[in-house]
């Protein structure tokens, strides 16, 4: 989805907040050749992961990794072109209902967060605006029953919004540039 809303010669800042194995960050640095990207989690074992995935993939040039939780510090980079997250978003109800493949491999603070699985979306939410370079664009995956949430939360902040459905017909995907 962010490969059909940007063109391919995008050269801009990349910044993933929750890259846990660095998939994201990787398949877009791949992809935008000439983009400069950080991988942002607040897990060492993420990041090490992460930083295995990158040499594997010979992008330590391009890909930069540091620890930070956007619940709790404050984020220092600025004009940032595309912010790509995929946070916590489950409830503790959630989770506890999750299938083996999801709560026996990812570890619980990388897919449950508080106030029903929104305090993490909320965080990076305010921090957006404030990190995003003029017309700069968040994609962000969330929960199930929360674009209404994100919808609400957005609407005076970005344009161009685009909630997009997953495989399953879910809507799970938020895309939007923020507003000049």
């Amino acid at each position: 989805m962010i490969i059909q809303s940007l063109p391919s010669n995008f050269s801009g800042t990349i910044s993933d907040f929750g890259t846990g194995s660095g998939s994201i960050i990787i398949a877009l640095a791949k992809y935008y050749k000439h983009s400069k990207c950080f991988g942002i989690d607040r897990c060492p074992l993420a990041l090490s992961l992460a930083k295995e995935n990158i040499l594997k993939n010979q992008l330590e040039s391009r890909i930069e990794l540091s620890e930070y939780d956007w619940t709790h510090q404050q984020y220092n980079r600025k004009n940032v072109d595309l912010l790509v997250a995929n946070p916590p978003y489950l409830s503790e109800g959630e989770w506890v209902c999750a299938e083996p493949e999801v709560k026996d491999y990812d570890p619980k603070i990388a897919l449950v967060a508080s106030d029903n699985g929104k305090s993490d979306i909320d965080a990076i939410l305010k921090i957006a605006p404030s990190i995003l370079a003029k017309s700069g664009m968040l994609a962000m995956e969330f929960g199930l029953g929360q674009s209404d949430f994100i919808t609400e939360k957005c609407q005076d902040l970005f344009t161009d919004i685009l909630i997009k459905k997953d495989l399953s017909g879910i809507r799970r995907f938020f895309i939007g540039k923020l507003k000049d």
